[in-house]
This record gives structure tokens, C-alpha cells and sequence, in this order.
């Protein structure tokens, strides 16, 4: 165990994928048979929120689905699911996304990390670009339900470009949360 490794990181093999080597080290964890990469350097978390005037179960369970993505997400194109049945653990799809304005599409791996319904969802995003880790956290409120989307993010761009893919990042989750109130809150 590298000496320099967090204590945190003390049960588990720190590996550097070939493709992110230059970037960062990354703790591999192991979940139902899937590497996970929990990197500790060069990431970025973005956090917003909104209140969706329905019932926190059917939220949940239109959020989960990866298939309604493009319903609510302009940046996903397609989602196929290649593994599992249904949303959920062990659960493994195929997307085709854009995540910079006129630049070709990419092929997006997105796994189930987490699940707790109807309260939790992660998933585990990656185009061998850009990694993401994001989290849906629902709650109940007198409102509906307030819904939190945290992502974190190592990004394969040179540093100083950071900041503005952070803020463009924060700006496609706000709007793509506004899109999903307003498809979740006329009836889907």
C-alpha cells in the first residue's frame, strides 16, 4: 500500500487505470462483481435541488428508470439496457449522450451503485472522458418531494478549464431538474 494513501483507503487496492494514470489515483471498490473508482484527487462535486409537487414514489421511480432519461435530460440521446432486469442493482445500460454543445455524441456506461427506494439512487457514469458519480436523494415534504442530485466528477480537461465545465456542468443539472418538475408536475 502506497504510503501516501489516505487512511481511508487502507482495505483497498489502489490501482491507476491506464487511461486516467496521468490524472489521479484511484481506489477500486469492488460492488456485485464491478469496479467503482472513488477517486480522492481532481474532483469536483455539484449539488442542486428542487421540490417536485408529487408524491416522493413516483419520482423515485421515474428517476430510476434510465430509460426516461431522454425525456428529461437533452444531453441523453438513447439508453439501452445491456444488464439486469429493470432499474436497479446490478443493473447496467448502454447511453449515448452529448455532453458538449456541438461535439460529437459519446458512449456513456451507466451503472447502478446504490439503491434504496424510494429515497436513494447512484449511479456510475463513465465515457472515458469524464467520470461521474451521481446521487439522487429523495425526501418528502408539505410541497411533495424534494429532490437532490449530487454529482461528482473527475473530468478529463486540463485544469484551468475547470471552472467553466463546473458552471456549464451546474447549469445543465439546473435545467435539467427544472425540465423533469415540469414533466413530473403536468403528469409525465
Amino acid at each position: 500500500m502506497n504510503s501516501s494513501a489516505p487512511s481511508t483507503m487502507m482495505n483497498a487496492s489502489v490501482v491507476s487505470p491506464s487511461d486516467r494514470s496521468q490524472r489521479c489515483l484511484l481506489q477500486a471498490v469492488a460492488c456485485g462483481g464491478v469496479f467503482i473508482y472513488n477517486f480522492r484527487r481532481s474532483m469536483m462535486r455539484i449539488e442542486r435541488a428542487v421540490v417536485i409537487n408529487r408524491p416522493v414514489n413516483e419520482v423515485f421511480d421515474f428517476i430510476a428508470e434510465p430509460g426516461n432519461g431522454p425525456r428529461w435530460c437533452h444531453k441523453v440521446l438513447s439508453v439501452e439496457q445491456v444488464e439486469g432486469l429493470g432499474p436497479g442493482p446490478g443493473s447496467r445500460y448502454a447511453v449515448v449522450h452529448r455532453p458538449v454543445p456541438g461535439r460529437p455524441p459519446r458512449n456513456l456506461t451507466h451503472f447502478c451503485v446504490a439503491w434504496e427506494p424510494p429515497h436513494r439512487v447512484e449511479w456510475r457514469e463513465d465515457d472515458g472522458t469524464d467520470l461521474f458519480l451521481v446521487e439522487y436523494s429523495l425526501e418528502a415534504t408539505p410541497r411533495g418531494t424534494r429532490l437532490q442530485q449530487r454529482s461528482e466528477a473527475e473530468l478529463g480537461v486540463a485544469r484551468l478549464l475547470r471552472p467553466i465545465f463546473r458552471a456549464g456542468i451546474g447549469r445543465d443539472i439546473t435545467k435539467q431538474l427544472r425540465a423533469l418538475k415540469r414533466l413530473l408536475e403536468a403528469g409525465s
